[in-house]
């Protein structure tokens, strides 16, 4: 019923993109799985951007003294990985290392990192970066003020439909890690 008026809305014939039944099984062709997924990265974009955008500072013009998005991202980045170097976290990101350095420099500057020397023999210039407790704490705050603004998108869904939605995610989350080749 959901997927007919999905198509519906679209205005895109059900079975023009691939998916077809056989026997009461949907049989959905990889060009129209690949179609679906690259649309869904668009939509989640764009989706992000706005539900982040009333929590986080956008290039300067709104919501003084919070985070950027990239900021934001840094952040929970070195948080969930510990501690990268620059040359990690720019990799990471697909930036360039000084477009990096120069976030991570500001981000220190306003005591959210702080810079941890290695014992490394090898490149004694190696540095690590972690977070400060000033970090943490706006970290963890504004998390959970993205989290109010878009919990709400999923009140919709009953307890049953919140499981599936959940493992579902999980799934997509182990399949992306996987053929991105990136473990967090």
């Amino acid at each position: 019923m959901y997927r007919e008026r999905y198509f519906e809305a679209r205005k895109v014939p059900y079975f023009s993109i691939g998916v077809k039944t056989y026997r009461g099984v949907f049989m959905i062709n990889q060009r129209a799985l690949v179609n679906e997924f690259i649309s869904l990265t668009m939509h989640m974009i764009a989706w992000n951007r706005t539900k982040l955008e009333k929590t986080c500072n956008v290039n300067g013009r709104s919501n003084e003294g919070a985070l950027t998005i990239r900021q934001f991202h840094v952040m929970m980045y070195i948080h969930r990985t510990k501690a990268q170097t620059v040359s990690m976290i720019a990799a990471w990101f697909g930036i360039s290392k000084s477009s990096m350095s120069i976030m991570l420099t500001k981000l220190e500057k306003l005591g959210y990192l702080y810079k941890e020397h290695t014992e490394d023999r090898e490149d004694g210039r190696k540095v690590y970066f972690r977070l400060t407790d000033a970090g943490k704490m706006v970290l963890q705050k504004t998390e959970e003020q993205i989290l109010e603004n878009i919990e709400m998108c999923f009140s919709v869904f009953d307890a049953k439909q919140s499981e599936r939605f959940y493992t579902l995610l999980q799934e997509l989350h182990t399949m992306l890690k996987i053929a991105g080749g990136r473990e967090e």
